[in-house]
């Protein structure tokens, strides 16, 4: 039980809401199967609600199919973005990073090159692409 917790708070710290509502989404199922029906179904309204936060309305539907009654529980959240985030969200070592990495390459391929390892690492990418126009196409 605490593990959730701790994957919850974890994802949270993180930035990484699709990652919360998947904690909180089987923290509901684990709760649901040892008879804890009120703690699970709190989980499972809080799991929606990350889910419409992230704009996963697909998952969001097949939580209303396969549970009804959380449609009707509850404001709904508006749907948040991961680029739209505010400045407050952002990783402060990573705000510095940039900053350094921006103030002090003067060479183009390379400041491109260590903009695009810090996007990737905030993210939690391995792999990205950066697609630059040249002239006027």
């Amino acid at each position: 039980m605490n593990l959730y917790k701790q994957a919850t708070l974890s994802a949270q710290a993180s930035g990484f809401i699709h990652n919360e509502a998947l904690v909180k989404e089987l923290a509901s199922r684990f709760y649901t199967a040892c008879g804890f029906d009120q703690i699970a179904h709190l989980y499972l309204r809080n799991a929606r609600d990350c889910y419409l936060r992230w704009g996963a309305n697909g998952k969001v539907h097949q939580l209303y199919a396969m549970h009804p009654r959380v449609r009707m529980e509850g404001p709904i959240p508006a749907p948040t973005s991961t680029i739209a985030a505010s400045v407050e969200q952002l990783d402060l070592a990573t705000v510095i990073k940039v900053s350094r990495a921006i103030s002090s390459e003067i060479i183009l391929d390379k400041l491109l090159e260590l903009l695009t390892r810090t996007v990737l690492e905030q993210a939690g990418d391995e792999r990205g692409l950066l697609i630059l126009s040249r002239g006027n196409v």
